[in-house]
């Protein structure tokens, strides 16, 4: 059964959404739209506006000023269940006295669909979560990732033209949620759902996401592929939000055609490409320097190197495929993080000397 067709109709957009709590304004102007079929992660802390933009998106608040539209229709006013809006919450939500072909159906009953219709279409839904066999069972006698399939099935049964999860796989422990995420994000791209997820957890929106928008404040810092958040943050909360980041506050000294000079506060001179066109820094331009610690390279002591540092381990920690290492760079330049894997990461003791290199396409920089 192909339930794609329902779904590629439809997409999100939020023009202008804005939201106060007395003095406190939870979103504070958002534009978002979700492509159809794309699965976009709404990313950020706690009290960045995640959830009273999922909440407007479904219904359950409204704005104090903007629109949403689902599939080009203005639905700002209309009710959480005339909105054809899927849903899964971290707690599943399941009816504890129904069994869950019952669960499954509840949705389908309310739209009065006839007994046959249903039944087929609870039969699609459990083959699609893997529980074809577990119609009669009750939430009680489920594990939690069975009942987060249960959860699932019920929210793609009525064919919705978005799918929201809201922080679904909080309440597993890591290995079944690594497992659900890969069978939701495959069913997702099977059906074709236009999906939006919601979590505080970077690694999983990194893993999901067709596009993450990264939130703070009840404003968007960032909406973009995972590599180009991970690669090229936009300033310098993104980059600290996502993933590990050593962070330089530096100078622009010149910018000459293809290469930057870049001073840190603490001594450093650094070669770097330049930001990308429409962004370049004049020189005397205060800027944040972001390096990722597997891009920072060991290197022979006697070897040559652009951006060559010499430093001494003060930190090691093994993470399994690799060492994560805390370096105090000489000529108290300040330390960074590194991440080794391979030779590389063979374990150094404290006070080892090593000399270290960053590459110039590894230089990521933003304003101050």
């Amino acid at each position: 059964m192909n339930r794609a067709a329902g779904a590629r109709g439809n997409a999100l957009e939020v023009r202008g959404a804005h939201r106060r709590f007395g003095s406190v304004a939870a979103l504070a102007g958002i534009d978002l739209s979700v492509g159809a079929g794309e699965l976009l992660t709404l990313l950020g802390p706690s009290g960045s506006g995640k959830s009273t933009l999922l909440k407007i998106i479904a219904g359950y608040d409204t704005p104090d000023a903007g629109v949403v539209r689902l599939g080009g229709q203005d639905v700002t006013a209309v009710a959480p269940a005339r909105r054809n809006i899927g849903m899964v919450f971290q707690n599943y939500a399941l009816f504890p006295h129904m069994t869950v072909a019952e669960n499954i159906a509840f949705p389908l009953e309310m739209r009065r669909l006839d007994r046959a219709a249903i039944g087929e279409r609870v039969r699609w839904a459990l083959e699609t979560v893997g529980l074809a066999d577990y119609d009669v069972r009750r939430p009680s006698q489920l594990s939690g990732g069975q009942q987060q399939r249960v959860a699932l099935a019920r929210a793609i049964v009525f064919e919705p033209g978005l799918l929201l999860l809201d922080e679904p796989f909080g309440a597993l422990d890591k290995k079944l949620r690594e497992q659900m995420q890969l069978e939701v994000k495959s069913i997702q791209r099977r059906l074709g759902l236009t999906t939006l997820f919601v979590t505080h957890d970077q690694e999983e929106a990194l893993i999901l996401s067709d596009r993450i928008a990264v939130m703070d404040q009840g404003r968007i810092e960032q909406v973009d592929t995972p590599t180009e958040i991970y690669r090229r943050p936009v300033n310098r909360f993104v980059a600290q939000f996502i993933g590990d980041s050593n962070l330089f506050a530096a100078t622009v000294a010149a910018v000459d055609g293809g290469r930057a000079r870049l001073r840190t506060d603490r001594g450093l001179e650094l070669g770097a490409e330049p930001p990308a066109a429409g962004a370049r820094a004049a020189p005397g331009t205060r800027v944040t320097l972001v390096v990722r610690p597997e891009r920072i390279e060991r290197v022979r002591d006697d070897g040559p190197a652009e951006n060559r540092i010499a430093a001494t381990v003060r930190d090691a920690i093994y993470v399994g495929d690799g060492v994560k290492y805390r370096l105090e760079l000489e000529g108290g330049a300040g330390t960074v993080t590194v991440a080794w894997s391979g030779a590389e990461g063979a374990l150094l003791a404290t006070g080892t000397r090593v000399a270290i290199a960053i590459p110039p396409a590894a230089l990521h920089w933003v304003e101050a």
